[in-house]
This record gives structure tokens, C-alpha cells and sequence, in this order.
């Protein structure tokens, strides 16, 4: 790996969001140098257009400026290329959405004891990645998201039918749960399977892959992606669901085929987290002054979003309580704003 070895953490002060012990040990293990990076709220405010800009279109979460984050150190550490996990959660079974694909299989195909045991495994393993109905928005129901209220601060500001665009075919839920009902395909592909080529090829990957080549080349770096070599994927995709979700564990086959070369404290680890960041915290409290300041002044977005429910619904006691979707929300309508005022859209 050449005379240095360098690792890039994004961490909080936040315990719920703070990964630094899992890659400190990593690190450790391979005899890396760790630089630990902490992204903070005033720094945000300050990129954010620069970022909307290099981006060239609106993101939806800081969890993309805490990747900006850690490309910016990368290049004042010197370092011209990085190696990226993108593709492993989607190749080898690490999603909340893979586990629940693999019990509706096992409960179509009658299998219901190792149904019963795999979701008594995944209960007693406390992931709330898995257990928070809520994390997993983007495949509920239209009637369910209805319930628990997630996309509640979007329909009064939209100027769109909301309901009618989340019921799509487009959709990540309306595909899963169709996927659902069908439980398989004439080509032979598992539930698990079709929702994995989903997210490789529609739902989340190349997303994800846009906004890192825009982060990465904002600070001249390349950015590679080994575990989404066209021969890993299409063995990982192709290994039966067994190997992927088994006892309550995702990417089980990599659990196991890792043991003596990563720490256990890593391999075994049982909290799932993305590349996570504190939306809701900033947005309702260190932000609070700034994006109130904005959502006052006048919107260029104002076309698209309704700016008066928007801030009445900030100015409220009601946002003090209200859920992550709806700060996700109000993020996107952020993100929305200043991409049109990064490049002067009326």
C-alpha cells in the first residue's frame, strides 16, 4: 500500500452518529495513519452554495457535506486518490430493505419457522437501522407514510400533488412493493436480487456516485470504487439471500470470509448507520437563526414551494417535536433555494 496509508473519518460529538471507534480500529488494524474530521454547522452555512454549485443540483441531506468534509482534508493531507466503500451495502446485502425482502420471500415460499427465526434474530440484535419503520421512508406505502406523517411539512408547501408524485411507478416503494407480491421473477432473481440491481443501477447508487465525483473533483482528487468492479458485483448480486441475511445479519457472507482480517469489534458490529449526519439537530437548533433568515427573505423557489406554511411551520412550537422527515424536508426545499441562487435561476 506504499511508504503511508491514510484513513478519513467524518465524526460528531454526537454519540448516536459517531463511528470514529469502529474506524480507529480499522485503521489501527492496517497500520494506517487515522485523520478524524469534524464537520460543524457554521462551516455548513459558509459552503453551502460553493457546494450546491459544485454539485449543479440540489442535494437532500448533510450527509453529503460531511463527505465534502472529508475530501476537503484528503487534499490537505496531500493525497491525490482515495479508495471508497460505495457499493458494498448494495452488493452484498447491507440494507434495512434486504433484510425485509428476505423475510417476505421466506414468508411467500411457506417458509415461516426460519421466517420466525431470522426475525427473532434481528429483534435481539437491537439495530434500530431495522426496527425504525420511519428510517426506511422512501419504501412506505402511501397509506403508511400517511400514518406516521412523513411527508406531512411537503404537502402544505409543495405546489404539486404530492401524493401523486410518492405513488409513482418511478418509486422506490411502489417497485418494492411490487417486487413484494411477486416474490420473484421469470428470470429467476430473488425478491432481494431485484431490489439490489434497483439500487445499483436506479435507486440510490448513481446518485450516490454523482455527488461523490462532484465532491471528490471540487478538491482535485479521484475517488475510486473497488467493490463496484463489474466482477465483484455480479458475484455478490448473484450469491443466494442465505449469504447475504442469515441469523439476524446482513452481508453475512463478508462477515464471515473477513474473520481474522478485521477486528470483531467491526465485523460484528450490530448498529447500521449511512454516512450519517445531524439534520435535524442543526436544522432546529445551531441553524435555527441562519435558515430562518432565509426562509424570510425572499424565495427564488417560490414557484415550486409555498414559502408562508414553510415558515410558519418553523416559527412554531410544532417544529420543535417534529419528526426527521419533515427536517429532511425542509432541507431539500434548502438545498432546492440554493442551488437556483448558485446559479442565478429566477
Amino acid at each position: 500500500m506504499g511508504d503511508r496509508f491514510f484513513t478519513f473519518t467524518s465524526c460528531w460529538e454526537y454519540p448516536e452518529l459517531d463511528e470514529r471507534q469502529y474506524a480507529l480500529a480499522a485503521a489501527h488494524a492496517m497500520g494506517a495513519t487515522p485523520h478524524l474530521v469534524f464537520p460543524s454547522a457554521d462551516d455548513f452555512w459558509d459552503v453551502f452554495e460553493r457546494m450546491a454549485w459544485h454539485q449543479d443540483m440540489p442535494f437532500f441531506s448533510l450527509s453529503f457535506y460531511a463527505q465534502w468534509c472529508v475530501m476537503r482534508a484528503a487534499r490537505d493531507a496531500g493525497v491525490k486518490v482515495l479508495l471508497d466503500g460505495q457499493g458494498g451495502d448494495e452488493v452484498f446485502g447491507g440494507y434495512a430493505k434486504f433484510r425485509y425482502a428476505y423475510l417476505m420471500s421466506l414468508l411467500r415460499s411457506g417458509r415461516w419457522g426460519r421466517m420466525t427465526l431470522e426475525a427473532g434474530a434481528m429483534v435481539r440484535q437491537g439495530d434500530l437501522y431495522v426496527l425504525d419503520l420511519r428510517r426506511g421512508y422512501r419504501y412506505l406505502p402511501a397509506g403508511l407514510r400517511r400514518l406516521l406523517g412523513v411527508d406531512s411539512l411537503l404537502q402544505r408547501a409543495l405546489q404539486a400533488d404530492l401524493r401523486r408524485v410518492v405513488a409513482a411507478e418511478s418509486t422506490p416503494a411502489t417497485r418494492w412493493w411490487r417486487y413484494a407480491s411477486t416474490a420473484g421473477s421469470d428470470n429467476g432473481w430473488t425478491m432481494m436480487q431485484r431490489i439490489q440491481v434497483d439500487d445499483l443501477m436506479v435507486d440510490t447508487l448513481p446518485q450516490l456516485l454523482r455527488m461523490e465525483d462532484r465532491s471528490s473533483m471540487a478538491f482535485s482528487l479521484e475517488a475510486r470504487v473497488p467493490l463496484l468492479d463489474h466482477r465483484l458485483v455480479e458475484y455478490g448480486v448473484g450469491l443466494p439471500d442465505h449469504l447475504k441475511v442469515h441469523d439476524g445479519w446482513s452481508k453475512y457472507a463478508i462477515r464471515r470470509v473477513m474473520k481474522g482480517a478485521m477486528p470483531d469489534e467491526v465485523r460484528l458490529r450490530t448498529a447500521k448507520l449511512g454516512f450519517a449526519a445531524p439534520d435535524r439537530r442543526w436544522l432546529a437548533k445551531e441553524l435555527r437563526p441562519r435558515v430562518g433568515e432565509l426562509l424570510a427573505s425572499g424565495l427564488r423557489c417560490a414557484r415550486f414551494v409555498d414559502p408562508i406554511p414553510l415558515r410558519r411551520w418553523y416559527d412554531s412550537p410544532q417544529a420543535d417535536g417534529a419528526n426527521t422527515e419533515s427536517y429532511l424536508g425542509l432541507f431539500r426545499v434548502l438545498a432546492l433555494e440554493m442551488w437556483m441562487r448558485a446559479f442565478s435561476v429566477s
